[in-house]
């Protein structure tokens, strides 16, 4: 055992330096990348600090994966070679990827990974601009020299002349080095300095650390309670700013992707490139002290109109399992308000579809509804339609609605890859650099030319819809919600709190004074504002129970505070409350001072009262959203598809719950091409209980039905295709495919026309027209509109189908 030992350790110790050297060349990495992007920051102090930290972190974690070697290699040495490459490998490769995150984002990688699916983190990876060529080959070069030299040590002689017993104390004395040293926050004076020193690799662990014992430590309720639900005065203060229309208003939220109070309204660090938005907090309620729930999206739209918990994964990440609640939208409906939503982007992304037809909106438009000529002639950015496109067909959309309405809108130019739509703006942009006095802001602006191009181009767009909204009669009785779902990133805010600083913008022709308040804001007060509001003013009534996190907004104009809210960075990482004018922060207690300054204040009393605070609403939190204890009433629940117990055991056999949302379509295209129909129809059931807008798994379902001849089921979900996505080219093809299954030739052109006057580029839908030719007898016209077909696509099978029985004529 002695002599195994002995053997083991000449090799591994000089693979744990080997994976510290590694750390070094990763931290060096960073500090290139970080300097040349962001060359304003501090960074060599605390990027040269941040050498010490890994190497004594990446020691730490070796003599884990040393220790495993040991181990193993009393049974065998070669399984413990293989096994301790193995994690050495997924260490520096963990390493890497969490510094190139770091690099992009300027926040260390946190628990926010888990709350979200593959398919969803390639999409932010693919849209957001994916991985540069310079970072790919950095990292196959770490990657590649690690393995080549591992391999070298490991059948190389080294340390020949070391005995059993040196070894031993050598292993000693690299744990007694390692256990107890990591970077503090408390020994840097600003958030950014501590994130750049800190190892990534341990911030990530620790924080993983962190959420598995929340997962598994949690506070016993009674299970009949509801520990959010609380009685509701519906007390106006809101409208004594108001003028009293005879009529109820019309309300239009405007949610904007990033945007930071450092970047509009008044003494904004880097203002001036939201000129719009500018102005129109001059002409309105303004609340300068304003956060987000959220960190981030999936925080915005459960905050802002339902004021609601977070859950253990985000609010909407339920899905269709969402607890039962209530929100603006579901409150408003009873008393005749119509509900829009519009979205430029993929709204399936954090199950926002989801949460909002849950609340029975009554239009839902995302990416996926927009027709096709309208996609060929605007612009499409890796997330989706900029802002003024969609703004333009809103405009379009409501032309015909008559108020009441709730009108909801979230942007997604301001968000990476910061790529403006428009050219026009990076040239105003570049006038705006030569009127910057300060050098260092002059510096800043122009490294991140993309957000401040993106900033100016998302107020023009704003503007542009508040033109549109000033030309429809209802204007004079509307009220518009502007602010932003949180800070956008890529910039490093002053300070913890910072990180979710955002304006708040009441606008209204109906307003008879424009005012600032320096009161604490929070985005889950407007909900039980406009409540108030409604109720006192209309005389609407609703619940008198509600389990609203925060109460009504405040008005003063000198800074206060009665927030008593927990605030939550990522899906699954609350970390931060407000209580009154105390901010904790990682277990830090702050004293909040206007402008959302802090002060690191020492006070055990208050803090002890805090963390408690934060532990009681964490607790609360869980239970109430995993338990289906949030709320005693609800909107009206999805309508989602049942299971037998035959159709439960093919989901298990086929194993669909391990497959992401694609490969589901694909498996069940694939059963369905062996005619294993109710197999296929059982998969694509699951699938869109899960996501109820993936348009051609509904497709698919009908055409199950229709090959089985079940055309009344078929047409049911073609049905249902169309009316979710009446500019989906492949709805109407498989309308016009099931009209001419059936003998109705007539009903089949009349669902081709349609669809070819809404893509009369598409060729599915241009091979049946073809088909239709051919049976009112213009073969002529048929052949010629087949031989353009089958010049874009050889393969159509239709047209060459077609084509030929048109040469045997």
């Amino acid at each position: 055992m002695k002599h195994t030992i002995a053997e083991s350790l000449k090799k591994i110790l000089p693979a744990t330096l080997l994976f510290a050297v590694v750390s070094v060349f990763i931290r060096l990495y960073e500090y290139i990348v970080v300097t040349s992007n962001y060359s304003t920051l501090n960074v060599a102090a605390f990027e040269l600090r941040g050498i010490g930290y890994d190497v004594i972190v990446s020691l730490s974690f070796a003599s884990v994966v040393m220790l495993v070697h040991l181990m193993l290699s009393l049974w065998s040495l070669r399984i413990a070679y293989v096994v301790s490459s193995v994690l050495f490998t997924g260490l520096v490769i963990l390493s890497f990827c969490i510094t190139h995150y770091f690099t992009v984002t300027l926040f260390p990688l946190s628990t926010d990974l888990y709350g979200y699916s593959l398919r969803d983190i390639a999409t932010t990876i693919r849209s957001s601009g994916g991985t540069s060529v310079s970072a790919l080959i950095t990292f196959i070069l770490i990657l590649t020299g690690f393995i080549a030299a591992l391999y070298w040590i490991y059948h190389a002689n080294f340390l020949q002349g070391i005995s059993a017993f040196a070894a031993l104390c050598s292993l000693v004395i690299f744990i007694s080095l390692i256990l107890p040293h990591h970077a503090a926050p408390e020994n840097f004076d600003r958030d950014i300095d501590y994130y750049l020193a800190v190892n990534k690799t341990w911030y990530f662990t620790d924080r993983t650390k962190d959420y598995i014992r929340d997962k598994f430590i949690q506070e016993n309720f009674d299970p009949n309670a509801y520990p959010f639900l609380h009685r509701v005065e519906y007390t106006d203060s809101l409208g004594q700013y108001f003028h009293k229309a005879p009529e109820p208003p019309s309300i239009v939220m405007i949610i904007v992707e990033g945007l930071g109070r450092d970047f509009t309204g008044p003494q904004a660090p880097y203002g001036g490139f939201t000129p719009f938005l500018d102005s129109l907090s001059q002409r309105s309620l303004y609340w300068e002290n304003a956060v987000s729930n959220a960190g981030r999206t999936f925080g915005a739209l459960p905050s802002i109109l339902g004021s609601l918990p977070y859950g253990s994964e985000g609010f909407m990440g339920y899905g269709a399992s969402l607890p039962d609640h209530q929100t603006l939208v579901s409150l408003l409906k009873p008393h005749g308000y119509r509900s829009s939503f519009f979205y430029g982007g993929s709204a399936h992304f954090d199950n926002q579809d989801i949460f909002l037809e849950y609340q029975g909106i009554d239009r839902f438009i995302d990416e996926s509804k927009f027709p096709a000529s309208y996609r060929q002639t605007t612009h499409v950015s890796s997330w989706g339609f900029a802002d003024d496109e969609v703004f333009t067909f809103a405009a379009q959309e409501l032309k015909q609605e008559k108020a009441p309405r709730l009108d909801i809108y979230l942007t997604l130019t301001t968000h990476e890859p910061f790529i403006s739509p428009n050219p026009k703006f990076d040239t105003l942009l570049s006038r705006h650099l030569e009127n910057l006095s300060s050098p260092i802001l002059k510096k800043e602006v122009q490294e991140n030319k993309g957000i401040f191009s993106c900033l100016l181009y998302t107020d023009n767009a704003i503007r542009n819809l508040f033109r549109h909204y000033q030309s429809r009669a209802d204007f004079s009785n509307t009220i518009f919600i502007v602010t932003g779902d949180h800070r956008l990133i890529p910039m490093a805010p002053g300070n913890k709190i910072k990180r979710f600083h955002i304006p708040l913008i009441v606008y209204s022709p109906l307003l008879k004074q424009e005012k600032k308040f320096a009161s604490l804001a929070v985005h889950s007060n407007i909900t039980p504002t406009l409540l108030n509001y409604l109720a006192a003013n209309y005389n609407f009534d609703f619940p008198d129970e509600m389990p609203f996190i925060s109460g009504p907004l405040h008005f003063d104009s000198t800074f206060s505070s009665n927030l008593d809210v927990a605030l939550t960075r990522s899906k699954n990482e609350i970390r931060d409350y407000v209580d009154g004018e105390y901010f904790l922060s990682d277990d830090r207690l702050y004293k909040i001072l206007p402008g959302l300054n802090l002060e690191p204040i020492q006070n055990e009393t208050i803090k002890k009262n805090v963390i408690e605070k934060l532990k009681r609403f964490k607790a609360k939190n869980t239970f109430a959203c995993d338990h289906n204890r949030v709320d005693k009433r609800s909107a009206p629940k999805l309508v989602l598809f049942t299971f037998s117990a035959s159709e439960q055991q093919i989901l298990d056999d086929l194993k669909i719950e391990s497959l992401d949302v694609d490969q589901q379509f694909i498996k069940a295209r694939d059963v369905a091409f062996e005619k294993q129909y109710l197999q296929s129809r059982t998969i694509l059931k699951y699938l869109l209980n899960k996501n109820p807008n993936y348009h051609d798994a509904r497709i698919l379902l009908a055409r199950t039905y229709a090959w089985d001849a079940r055309y009344d089921s078929a047409m049911l979900y073609i049905q249902q295709a169309l009316q979710r996505s009446p500019y989906y080219a492949d709805a109407y093809v498989a309308w016009g495919d099931l009209e001419y299954w059936q003998g109705h030739h007539q009903q089949s052109a009349h669902a081709i026309k349609k669809g070819l006057s809404i893509d009369s580029s598409n060729i599915d839908l241009r091979a049946r027209h073809a088909r239709v030719l051919i049976l009112e007898g213009k073969n002529k016209d048929a052949e010629k509109i087949l031989l353009e077909v089958l010049a874009k696509d050889p393969n159509q099978e239709i047209a060459k189908d077609l084509i030929r029985k048109l040469k045997k004529e």
